[in-house]
């Protein structure tokens, strides 16, 4: 049987719809620009691609891939920082091999020394807690299914469309590594021996989060790496936390948005609001704070504390005969694609009293 019609159908409707309000991804394209960008993704999809244009496009691996257009390359990149916290706030950089170490530091300010000549300083004098942190780059695949039919269907605006799912699968399992990892492949946040952790003064669910917790958190984040900290909150603790309330029917923290309107940024994810100076990011990655122990929230800056690396940007392949969770793409006229990139996450710095992590008591 054939996938559905109506999934086609739907698909179609709303990115025509999308169109029709100017809300589609590549606004930055002219309508020629956006008219022959989808011809060759289209191309690439159901392989039609011309021989002159086949030449150009390059496989990076044994298992082969496209190298996507670059106009879709940075599509895929910017909406992926809409959907995700860590592509926004981490420390990113290029690979140039599959394992690079990166330079870590695990202590307070650097202070240095003043001297009188012929006075000499010490080693001790400039010595700091420097190490090397190893990057090492794994390969992250999103592979889905689609009905054919749409994938040829000139009206689908198919590069937005595939953009979109390949940027959310790739900045849901970097935020969920980046924050959760527990070493396969890689180590998150919460996990890492470096981070700090805290427990708020009272209560066993984040309702008994309160100023004087979030003031410490703050306090426990070295001076110098307080410029461009930031809170990650659960998306429903943070619902609790601006609604809390003090014994005489008083809101606990302030709401007012005069603050928050200075961390809203174009092209990227937007804070859901502020939190004693800071910008809150929600996320459902980080567990709810419903019993004791649960790790809710986070302070600090993220850049210090997690680096991430991209070795080989990202390619694409498809194929009509594979099956794809017990469906075959021959005999549903489906077609499956696969996304690839390999890049890497390292806790680098969260020594450095770049990050706390908080919990419920």
């Amino acid at each position: 049987a054939e996938l559905p019609n109506e999934v086609a159908k739907q698909v179609k409707e709303t990115y025509m719809s999308l169109q029709d309000k100017e809300m589609t991804p590549f606004n930055g394209l002219g309508k020629e620009e956006r008219k022959q960008l989808n011809s060759e993704v289209r191309g690439m999809l159901t392989r039609q691609l011309t021989r002159e244009k086949a030449s150009m496009l390059s496989t990076q691996d044994s298992a082969g891939g496209y190298t996507i257009p670059e106009e879709m390359s940075e599509e895929i990149d910017r909406l992926s920082k809409t959907n995700g916290i860590l592509l926004n706030l981490a420390d990113r950089m290029n690979m140039s091999a599959p394992a690079v170490n990166i330079p870590s530091y695990s202590k307070s300010a650097l202070k240095g020394t003043y001297i009188d000549f012929p006075t000499e300083v010490t080693d001790e004098d400039l010595k700091g807690d420097f190490g090397n942190t190893l990057l090492t780059a794994q390969t992250w695949m999103l592979v889905f299914a689609l009905p054919l039919d749409l994938v040829q269907d000139s009206a689908v605006d198919i590069s937005a469309f595939v953009s979109a799912l390949a940027a959310e699968g790739r900045a849901f399992r970097i935020d969920d590594e980046g924050l959760n990892g527990t070493g396969q492949p890689f180590t998150g946040l919460r996990n890492s021996s470096a981070t700090q952790s805290y427990t708020q003064n009272s209560g066993s669910t984040s309702g008994g989060f309160t100023p004087t917790d979030a003031a410490k958190m703050i306090a426990n984040v070295e001076e110098s790496q307080l410029q461009n900290a930031a809170w990650i909150v659960n998306r429903k603790d943070w619902a609790k936390i601006k609604t809390s309330e003090t014994s005489y029917g008083a809101l606990q923290f302030n709401t007012d948005t005069a603050a928050f309107l200075t961390f809203k940024r174009e092209g990227g994810l937007t804070p859901a609001g502020e939190l004693q100076g800071y910008p809150v990011y929600t996320t459902d990655l980080l567990p709810e704070g419903t019993t004791s122990g649960d790790q809710f929230i986070m302070f600090g800056d993220i850049a210090k504390a997690l680096k991430l690396g991209v070795l080989e940007g990202m390619t694409m392949d498809r194929s009509e005969e594979a099956t794809i969770n017990g469906t075959s793409m021959y005999t549903s006229n489906g077609v499956g694609f696969r996304f690839k990139e390999r890049h890497g996450l390292a806790v680098a710095n969260a020594g450095g009293n770049a990050v706390v992590v908080g919990q419920t008591k």
